[in-house]
């Protein structure tokens, strides 16, 4: 397999897919915040006029990091605000 950047990779999949939608890129940061697992397999898609699947597997740190960092990107004028209604359970 030949090598990659993960993190670059991870922010390029999260600009095309969050690019209109901040808001969205803010909640999915607070959902693999609040993930108890090390590694988040992400799976798939889903767009207008199709989808699809595949799977990468990463550090749930390293997912968290490029989020944020796309979220800086995309949206520099605005800290990312401290989650007000997300609820974490960890088992």
């Amino acid at each position: 397999m030949a090598d990659f950047n993960q993190l670059g990779t991870l922010k390029q999949y999260l600009r095309m897919k969050y690019r209109a939608d901040i808001v969205g890129l803010k909640r999915f940061a607070d959902e693999i915040f609040c993930e108890a697992t090390d590694t988040i397999t992400l799976t798939g898609q889903s767009f207008e006029g199709g989808s699809h699947t595949g799977v990468i597997n990463c550090p749930r740190g390293l997912l968290l990091q490029a989020i944020m960092e796309t979220i800086a990107e995309l949206d520099p004028t605005v800290a990312p605000p401290a989650p007000n209604s997300v609820v974490c359970v960890f088992r």
